[in-house]
């Protein structure tokens, strides 16, 4: 599964999956900055980007969460620690039952 995420103002994405107990799963999210060829551009101009990503075994019991969350008009998303001088974020995530990892 592989997402291209492009978000646009006040822009809200959540994922939810559900796999069995013998499954294995490649996930793979890109986070772009925008609408870089719209008008004069986009990059970074959405209002919130909110992702939360859950995993969860087909019984109920709760593989990982993660949770990104990009407010670019509250803090300032090229410094240092967060985007710096990159537009494009990138996360790929693995999981397989216990016996084959």
């Amino acid at each position: 599964m592989i997402w291209t995420i492009e978000p646009h103002k006040r822009a809200r994405f959540i994922t939810r999956i559900n796999i069995a107990p013998s499954a294995r799963l490649l996930y793979s999210e890109i986070l772009m900055p925008g609408h870089k060829q719209y008008g004069h551009g986009e990059l970074f101009e959405y209002d919130l980007y909110s992702s939360r990503v859950e995993a969860r075994r087909s019984g109920g019991s709760e593989l990982f969460t993660e949770k990104f969350l990009v407010e670019p008009h509250r803090t300032n998303v090229r410094r240092n620690g967060e985007m710096s001088r990159f537009d494009v974020f990138g996360n790929v995530v693995l999981t397989a039952p216990p016996e084959t990892a």
